[in-house]
């Protein structure tokens, strides 16, 4: 079982696909250290651009994905995410 996740909803929320490709999903007994994706923005000039934090301890990391969601890429882990926060 895989925790969280970021989800897509196109139809006002009655429906949600996972969106999680190249995202890594960790879960660990810790809670802490288990993956919680507590950020997330839209570019307010390219609604297909994104980023999302995982604010794990062991992991702090920030993807971004250039397709509306379908993949995401692994930009920066640790200062990185405290300084995006």
């Amino acid at each position: 079982f895989l925790p969280g996740g970021i989800y897509r909803t196109t139809d006002a929320g009655t429906t949600w696909q996972s969106i999680n490709t190249g995202i890594d999903q960790h879960a660990t007994p810790d809670p802490n250290f288990t993956a919680r994706f507590k950020a997330f923005a839209v570019s307010p000039a390219n609604p297909q651009v994104l980023w999302a934090a995982d604010s794990a301890w062991n992991k702090n990391a920030v993807y971004r994905s250039t397709n509306g969601g379908a993949s995401w890429t692994f930009l920066t882990s640790g200062n990185g995410v405290a300084r995006a926060y």
